[in-house]
C-alpha cells in the first residue's frame, strides 16, 4: 500500500565536477495505491512540491504523512471526520514542523499504468473483495456494468468467479443483478475490440466454471428479460435488452454447461424442467417478433434476428435437429408480416440458418418443418419486393437470391427425398418470372438463372406433373400462361447464353435440365392443349421454336468440340439432338389436321434442324418437309407458299454457314423418294421432284459461294458464283430473292472498289421501279422498307455517287437529269 513514486529536483551545471556536488533542493511524490485499494488513475496529476531539508526528504515515513496532491488533502479531510480531532491536530502539527511545502511551485505528472494484478476501478475492486463488504454488494453489482472494458477483461476469470459465487450464495436476492453484470461483460466480449478474449472465456468455461445451479436462475432471468423487452417502453431498458440479445450465445454457453454439470452431479439424470424453460424462451421470442407496429422495438427485433443463429451450436447438444427446426420455424412464422425495415435482417437470418455449422436440414423431419417456412418467405419476397425498382440492386435483393441459391445447394448435396423437392417447387414460378424480367446485364440475372436451373435439376417428372396439374386447376389460362412464360425464358437463355463459352460443364447441366423440362411440357401440350376446343396454336408454335433453338445450340454440335469435350458429352448424356429431334417429329405428328396452323412459319425452324451435321437427325427430320408439302397441298390445293418459304429460308441458313454436300444429297434423295411414293396426291408426286431438284441446285450454288467466300479465291470466281445465283433466281422467278442478290452483288463490287459496276448493279432494281408507284417495297440491307418511288430516288442518288467514285460521269449525268 505504501508503494509510491518519488521525484527529486536539483540544479544541473555545465561543469561535471560541480554538477556532482549539487544537492537536492526540492522533491515531490505520488502514491501508486489509493486508500480504497485501487491504483492511481491514468492521466495528469498536479503534485505538491516540498523543500528538501538535509536528508529528511529521503525518509518515506516522514513525507508519506504529507499530501502529495489536492486529492490527498480531500482524503485527509474525510479521515479527520472519522478520527478524533486531538489526534488529527497532533499528527498535523508534528508533520508540518518537519517538512515545508513550496506553495509557488507544483509539478505536472502524466501517468499511464499497466497492471494485470491491480485495478484503477473501485467498483471492480469491491466486487473482487465482495465478502469483506457484502452489505454494499447490490450497489457494487449495479455499478459493475459501468466499468471500462479494459479493466474487466484483465480480471475476467476472477470477475466471473465472484459473480457465480454471489449467485450461488443468494440467487434470489442477487440473481437479476448478477445476470445484468454478466450481460454487460459478455456484450463487451462480443465487440471486435475484445473478441480475442473469447479464448480466455472458453478456457474458463471448460476448466474453471463449476456453478451447478446457475442455469436455473440465468434461464429465468433471460426469459423474464425477453418478455420485458416487448412490454416495457423505457428507452434505457431497450439498450439493456439489445446488449442481452447481442451476447445471448455466451449466456447460453454458461446455461448449457451448468446444466451438464448438474446432470453429472445427479449421475446423468436429466432435469425435466430444463427443456420446457428453454421452450418458453423461444415462445417469448415469437411474441417479441410478432409485434409489427411499435417502432421503438424494431431495433430489438433486428438484434434478435442478427444474433439468434449463434444459439444453434450451443443448444444443439441438448436439442435435436427437429426440435430446433420447430423453434426456428415458429420464429420465422412470427415475422411473416414483419415491418419492412426488418426485411434485410430476416433474409440474413435465413441465410445464417442455412450456413449454420449445425446442419438443421440433416433429417427428414427437420426439413419438413423448416424448408416450407423458408420457401414461403422467399416466395413472398421474390413475388412482392424483387419486382419493384428492378434497376436498383440493394442488399435485400442480393440476400434473397443468395438464400434461394444456398437452400437449393444444400438440398442438392443432401440425400433429399421427393417430398423435399415438393417443398421448394413453389419457388419455380417466381424464379422464372425474375429470369424474364431481369435484363442480361443485371448483376442478379446470372445468379437468379442458376437458381432456376438448380430447381429444375432437383425436380423429377412427378414434380412437374403435380405442379402443372395445380396450375391447370388454378385460375383460367394460368397453365397456358405459365408454360408460355417458361418456354420463353428457356428460349431467351438458349439464344443469349449468360455464361462464357468455356463453362462447358454448366452448359451440359443446363441442357440436360432443359431437355427434361421440355419433355414434361410436351406431355402437358398433348393432354391440355390438343383438341378441337383446347388447341392453342401459339403454345405449340413456341414449343417447336424452343426445340429448334435447343437443337441448334453451338455447344451441342459435337463436330465443333474438342475430343475431350466430345467424349465427356457422349459419356454423360449421349447425343441429346437425336432424342429431342425425334421427340420434336413425334409432337409434329400428334397435331393431325392442326398442322396447317404452322405453315409456313414452322418451315424455318424445321429446316434449321435438318441442316445440323448429324446424319441420323437428318434422316428423322427431313421427311417433315415433305409432310408440310402434303399438308399445304391438301389445304390450299398447291404448295407455292412452301416453295417460297423453303427457297427463302434455305438461302438465309446456308449463307450463314449451315449445310454441306452430304446434306444436299440426303435432302434430294429422301424428299424425291417421298414425292414419288405419294400416289394419293398426284400434284405432289409430279410437282414435288422438280421443286426438290431446284432446291438441291440452290443448295449447291450456295455451298459453292460459301466455299469461295471462305477461301482466297480471286474476284472473278466470287462474281461468277454470285451471277449464277442471280440467274438461278431469275430463272425460277423468285423476284424477292433475285432483288436481294442484286444488292449483295452491289456490295461485293463496292468491297472490291469496282464502283462503276456497283452503280450499274443497283440500277437493275432501280429501272424496275416506277416514279409514280406508291406501293411499299421490303427492307433490303441498308435500305429500309419504303415506297417504291422513294426507293427509286435513293437508288438513283447512290448510283450517281458510285459513278462519281468510279469516274464514270457520263453515266451519272443522265440519271441526274431524270
Amino acid at each position: 500500500p505504501d508503494a509510491h513514486l518519488r521525484i527529486a529536483f536539483r540544479h544541473v551545471a555545465k561543469n561535471e565536477s560541480k554538477n556532482k556536488s549539487e544537492k537536492t533542493f526540492a522533491f515531490t511524490y505520488l502514491k501508486l495505491m489509493k486508500e480504497d485499494g485501487s491504483i492511481i488513475a491514468d492521466g495528469d496529476h498536479m503534485l505538491y512540491v516540498y523543500k528538501s531539508d538535509g536528508k529528511k526528504w529521503m525518509d518515506a515515513k516522514l513525507y508519506l504523512q504529507q499530501p502529495s496532491c489536492k486529492e490527498d488533502v480531500l482524503s485527509q479531510q474525510q479521515q479527520k471526520a472519522m478520527t478524533t480531532r486531538t489526534l488529527a491536530e497532533s499528527t498535523s502539527s508534528s508533520s508540518l514542523q518537519q517538512l515545508t511545502r513550496s506553495f509557488k511551485e507544483s509539478f505536472l505528472l502524466s501517468i499511464l499504468t499497466c497492471s494485470t494484478k491491480f485495478t484503477q476501478k473501485i467498483d471492480l475492486l469491491m466486487l473482487l473483495k465482495w465478502r469483506k463488504k457484502e452489505r454494499n454488494l447490490s450497489v457494487v453489482l449495479k455499478n459493475i456494468v459501468h466499468v471500462d472494458g479494459e479493466e474487466v477483461v484483465k480480471f475476467l476469470q476472477d470477475t466471473l468467479d465472484c459473480l457465480f459465487e454471489i449467485l450461488n450464495t443468494d440467487a434470489k436476492k442477487y440473481g437479476e443483478l448478477v445476470f445484468d453484470a454478466l450481460v454487460s461483460i459478455f456484450d463487451l466480449l462480443s465487440t471486435d475490440r475484445y473478441k480475442h478474449f473469447n479464448a480466455v472465456l472458453d478456457i474458463y468455461l471448460s476448466n474453471h466454471f463449476s456453478a451447478l445451479l446457475a442455469h436455473k436462475m440465468l434461464l429465468w432471468c433471460f426469459q423474464k428479460n425477453v418478455t420485458d423487452s416487448y412490454t416495457t417502453e423505457s428507452e434505457s431498458a431497450h439498450q439493456k435488452y439489445i446488449k442481452m440479445f447481442r451476447s445471448m450465445h455466451y449466456l447460453f454457453q454458461f446455461i448449457v454447461q451448468s446444466y451438464f454439470l448438474y446432470q453429472r452431479s445427479k449421475g446423468g439424470a436429466e432435469d425435466p424442467t430444463f427443456k420446457p424453460e428453454v421452450d418458453k424462451c423461444f415462445s417469448a421470442f415469437c411474441e417479441l417478433m410478432s409485434i409489427k407496429d411499435r417502432k421503438e422495438i424494431h431495433k430489438i427485433q433486428s438484434t434478435v434476428l442478427l444474433n439468434l443463429h449463434k444459439l444453434f451450436p450451443v443448444i444443439s447438444s441438448v436439442f435435436t435437429e427437429l426440435e430446433m427446426a420447430s423453434h426456428i420455424s415458429c420464429v420465422l412464422d412470427s415475422i411473416r408480416n414483419a415491418h419492412s425495415s426488418l426485411l434485410e435482417d430476416k433474409l440474413t437470418f435465413i441465410l445464417n440458418i442455412l450456413d449454420s455449422p449445425v446442419n438443421l436440414l440433416a433429417t427428414q423431419g427437420s426439413r419438413d418443418s423448416l424448408v416450407p417456412t423458408i420457401v414461403g418467405h422467399l416466395v413472398s419476397f421474390t413475388t412482392h419486393k424483387m419486382r419493384s425498382n428492378m434497376e436498383v440492386v440493394d442488399q435485400k435483393k442480393k440476400a434473397c437470391v443468395c438464400c434461394t441459391g444456398r437452400l437449393l445447394e444444400t438440398l442438392s448435396t443432401l440425400k433429399h427425398s421427393s417430398q423435399d423437392v415438393s417443398h421448394v417447387v413453389p419457388l419455380l414460378q417466381p424464379l422464372m418470372t425474375m429470369c424474364q424480367l431481369l435484363p442480361g446485364t443485371h448483376p442478379l440475372a446470372r445468379p437468379n438463372l442458376v437458381n432456376f436451373v438448380s430447381l429444375l435439376a432437383l425436380m423429377e417428372n412427378e414434380h412437374f406433373q403435380i405442379f402443372l396439374g395445380l396450375m391447370a386447376s388454378a385460375k383460367e389460362n394460368a397453365l397456358r400462361d405459365f408454360i408460355g412464360e417458361m418456354m420463353g425464358v428457356m428460349t431467351g437463355v438458349l439464344e443469349n447464353p449468360p455464361y462464357p463459352p468455356e463453362w462447358f460443364s454448366l452448359y451440359l447441366l443446363q441442357n440436360s435440365v432443359f431437355k427434361k423440362a421440355l419433355m414434361n411440357i410436351s406431355n402437358t401440350l398433348t393432354t391440355a392443349f390438343l383438341g378441337e376446343n383446347k388447341f392453342v396454336p401459339i403454345i405449340w408454335d413456341n414449343f417447336f421454336e424452343l426445340c429448334s433453338v435447343f437443337l441448334t445450340q453451338p455447344c451441342l454440335q459435337l463436330h465443333r468440340l474438342s475430343d475431350f469435350q466430345r467424349h465427356k458429352f457422349e459419356k454423360q448424356f449421349g447425343d441429346m439432338r437425336l432424342e429431342l429431334g425425334q421427340h420434336m417429329v413425334d409432337m409434329w405428328n400428334c397435331l393431325g389436321h392442326m398442322k396447317e396452323n404452322f405453315i409456313p412459319n414452322l418451315i424455318g425452324p424445321i429446316l434449321k434442324v435438318t441442316l445440323l451435321k448429324q446424319k441420323q437427325l437428318r434422316k428423322v427430320t427431313i421427311p417433315v418437309v415433305f409432310d408440310i408439302m402434303t399438308v399445304e397441298q391438301l389445304t390450299s390445293a398447291n404448295f407455292r407458299r412452301v416453295e417460297t418459304e423453303v427457297f427463302d429460308k434455305m438461302d438465309d441458313l446456308i449463307s450463314r454457314g449451315y449445310g454441306d454436300e452430304e446434306y444436299k444429297e440426303m435432302f434430294h434423295d429422301i424428299l424425291t423418294d417421298k414425292c414419288l411414293e405419294c400416289d394419293d396426291l398426284p400434284e405432289v408426286s409430279s410437282g414435288g421432284p422438280p421443286f426438290i431438284d431446284s432446291v438441291s441446285r440452290l443448295i449447291g450454288l450456295l455451298l459453292d459461294f460459301n466455299q469461295v467466300e471462305a477461301g482466297d479465291s480471286c474476284q472473278h470466281r466470287r462474281m461468277g458464283c454470285m451471277h449464277n445465283l442471280l440467274n438461278f433466281y431469275k430463272e425460277i422467278e423468285k423476284e424477292e430473292l433475285y432483288i436481294r442478290y442484286i444488292y449483295r452483288l452491289a456490295e461485293l463490287h463496292q468491297r472490291d472498289h469496282s464502283f462503276t459496276e456497283a452503280g450499274f448493279t443497283l440500277m437493275i432494281h432501280a429501272k424496275s421501279l416506277k416514279w409514280e408507284d406508291e406501293e411499299k417495297v421490303a427492307k433490303v440491307g441498308q435500305y429500309p422498307a419504303q415506297k417504291a418511288c422513294e426507293r427509286k430516288e435513293k437508288l438513283y442518288s447512290d448510283s450517281v455517287q458510285l459513278f462519281d467514285k468510279g469516274k464514270c460521269w457520263e453515266c451519272g449525268i443522265p440519271l441526274c437529269k431524270e
